[in-house]
């Protein structure tokens, strides 16, 4: 399953966006209709946020990986073999500086996220306050592309391409 999520006006275009939906075999059950910023906030709150998150928040570990890692050799095995210590050492220096990269990246990735979730909220807040609705289309792949050229068809906005949908 994947989710398309649209901006549609309040008028004939959200009849003829459902009708189509309808024709294509999307029940009910799977569209949201969202017409008050509040439940926008509400119900996308939580939806966007982990998908966001924790997307920049691997992104950032893994920077973090590979900024802190040559840190980590460089201190633990270099240096400990400049100054003769042991190699149990070395190999604390190197995952001490491996874990201060996974974990300063992935919360600093994490910090990004949440900025960018925050725009997106905002973005999808704002297409409700002009008088849009919100729609949230759950909907096999196959037919992914159909729904995406339907709400483009009758002027909406397509604020979201395909994702995989979040349990």
């Amino acid at each position: 399953m994947t989710t398309v999520i649209g901006l549609v006006p309040q008028n004939k275009q959200a009849d003829k966006v459902k009708q189509g939906l309808a024709q294509l075999g999307i029940n009910a059950g799977q569209v949201k209709i969202l017409a008050h910023p509040d439940a926008v906030w509400q119900q996308l709150g939580g939806h966007e946020k982990l998908r966001i998150v924790m997307r920049y928040a691997v992104i950032g570990a893994g920077l973090g990986v590979l900024l802190y890692g040559p840190v980590g050799f460089f201190a633990g095995y270099l240096d400990c073999k400049l100054m003769g210590c042991s190699q149990s050492i070395g190999a604390t220096f190197l995952a001490l500086g491996l874990f201060i990269g996974i974990i300063g990246g992935g919360v600093l990735g994490a910090i990004i996220g949440l900025n960018n979730l925050e725009q997106h909220l905002y973005a999808y807040v704002e297409g409700v306050r002009r008088g849009e609705l919100l729609l949230m289309v759950d909907t096999p792949a196959t037919l992914g592309k159909e729904v995406i050229s339907l709400l483009r068809q009758e002027q909406g906005t397509v604020v979201r391409d395909l994702h995989p949908r979040l349990a």
